[in-house]
């Protein structure tokens, strides 16, 4: 489940890093 979720956030941050230009993978 935690790779899962780990998949998941990643697919989100470059979601966000689209939208907003902000990586939340430093």
């Amino acid at each position: 489940m935690a790779e899962l979720r780990f998949e998941w956030d990643t697919e989100k941050a470059r979601s966000n890093l689209r939208k907003h230009g902000v990586s939340f993978e430093t």
